[in-house]
């Protein structure tokens, strides 16, 4: 477990096993964000599921511009819970 955003950040660049588990430590983070805020939702453990592996791609798709490493986790975040927002927005969402 990565305890400095600038480690986890790097990790995250790397293209080798670090790399994987430094993916791995975000996921679940994201996935604990999005529960959190989804629980009211009838279907809250699928949609965190959903919403953490979109926001992870996000994240691999715009790793190159977090500028600033030390604030990684924070700049991730941003990612995840807007993701969620996003997902609540969707029309589709509304009318379920």
């Amino acid at each position: 477990m990565h305890t400095d955003d600038t480690a986890l950040y790097e990790a995250c660049r790397q293209g080798s096993g670090a790399q994987s588990d430094a993916f791995g430590e975000i996921w679940r983070q994201f996935y604990r964000i999005a529960h959190a805020m989804l629980r009211s939702q009838l279907d809250a453990d699928a949609l965190a599921t959903d919403c953490a592996q979109l926001a992870l791609i996000k994240l691999h798709q715009r790793l190159d511009t977090c500028s600033n490493p030390a604030a990684f986790r924070a700049w991730a975040n941003q990612i995840v819970r807007r993701t969620v927002l996003d997902e609540l927005r969707r029309p589709e969402r509304a009318r379920a």
